[in-house]
């Protein structure tokens, strides 16, 4: 059984004692947000949008569980960081789609610009507070490897920049051999 917000079920008009369904549009359909209105335009930015906070979420993901070592404590601070960042990330999708937990919630219930900009801007101030006390609160271990992990990019950037010089360096020195060689 699909859910029907309320919104939709009192839209619902009669004509000469018929009930006119609602229009593909109202069906009851649960509808994620950017893509309620059926516009081409809302749509292409909701897909840039998602798309773009999956490939953030998902390597950051995949790069921590590669490069950090972790104690116990570790884990359950790491899945609950994530947890947060997910929110935090995708809370457009959470809390502004036509969901039925929405209709309950403070700031979204009345689904008003200025209402569910002041619920997202504490949505976003709760995770980002949540998602740094995480990161307090880890082990030395973790924070040691994360320092070592930052070291070693630091470094593979330098060797990266050094080995981008001496190629620059060997082919401004060729060239003004071949110049040299020309000239006489």
């Amino acid at each position: 059984m699909s859910y029907k917000p309320s919104h939709v079920q009192k839209k619902t008009k009669k004509y000469k004692n018929t009930v006119q369904k609602p229009s593909n549009m109202e069906e009851g359909r649960v509808r994620l947000f950017g893509f309620r209105s059926a516009s081409s335009w809302k749509m292409v930015i909701a897909i840039f949008y998602y798309g773009l906070m999956l490939m953030i979420y998902v390597p950051s993901i995949v790069n921590e569980i590669l490069h950090y070592q972790f104690t116990a404590a570790d884990v359950v601070l790491t899945i609950s960081k994530y947890i947060f960042i997910g929110i935090f990330l995708f809370s457009p999708a959470i809390f502004l789609s036509d969901f039925k937990y929405v209709d309950a919630l403070p700031f979204f219930k009345k689904r008003n610009f200025g209402s569910c900009l002041c619920g997202l801007i504490l949505v976003f101030m709760f995770c980002y507070f949540m998602w740094n006390v995480d990161l307090m609160v880890m082990s030395s271990r973790y924070k040691d490897s994360v320092i070592q992990y930052e070291k070693s990019l630091i470094r593979q950037s330098e060797e990266q920049s050094t080995a981008l010089q001496n190629t620059n360096t060997e082919e401004n020195t060729q060239s003004s051999v071949l110049e040299t060689a020309d000239s006489d």
